[in-house]
């Protein structure tokens, strides 16, 4: 009983750590993302405006929380379900060689 209590505390740990390693990941990836995004809107904008009909590049305030908001909650609900298949992989029996 003792070692089935410590495999989950394990698992909890484990779970925790990725947790934490993704958020890091992702507030790196918003500090060099956004201002990435921005400049490449801007070029993009710039080679699909003709001398006719001139496009602008407008990114707001709002437009950013909703697209962080999704990205995070896309990245979480996806980081769950991994985790859940992951704990349920039995690590004696996957290494294991072919026979």
């Amino acid at each position: 009983m003792k070692r089935v209590e410590e495999e989950n505390l394990l698992q909890v740990n484990i779970i925790t750590k990725t947790m934490y390693i993704v958020l890091f990941q992702m507030v790196i990836e918003l500090v060099l993302g956004i201002p990435v995004g921005n400049v490449f809107l801007n070029m993009y904008v710039k080679v699909a405006s003709t001398s006719n009909f001139q496009y602008k590049a407008h990114l707001t305030m709002a437009s950013l929380i909703i697209s962080l908001g999704v990205t995070i909650g896309c990245s979480l609900i996806i980081n769950m379900i991994v985790c859940r298949k992951v704990r349920k992989i039995d690590m004696v029996e996957a290494l294991k060689s072919v026979e």
